[in-house]
């Protein structure tokens, strides 16, 4: 297992191939354009809980549903 981040574009992945990657230690950078500027979006589990760090906002969350719900609400992955 590398311990480099997994770095993305808004909508490659679905949002299960993200929490895979998640749940096997990786951390998942996915690069957003908001206002015309870019900024990343690091999504990751720790020990007791999974992590969306949006660069304004930390969000924690005990359960993988609750971060795979923030990824499909910030609308990080394709829906298609």
């Amino acid at each position: 297992m590398s311990d480099d981040p997994v770095r993305i574009s808004r909508k490659e992945l679905s949002s299960e191939e993200i929490m895979d990657r998640i749940s096997s230690g990786r951390r998942v950078i996915v690069t957003v354009e908001v206002l015309g500027v870019e900024r990343d979006v690091t999504l990751r589990k720790t020990d007791e809980e999974y992590v969306c760090d949006t660069g304004f906002k930390l969000m924690n969350y005990e359960e993988e549903d609750g971060l795979k719900s923030c990824i499909e609400r910030l609308r990080l992955t394709d829906t298609s």
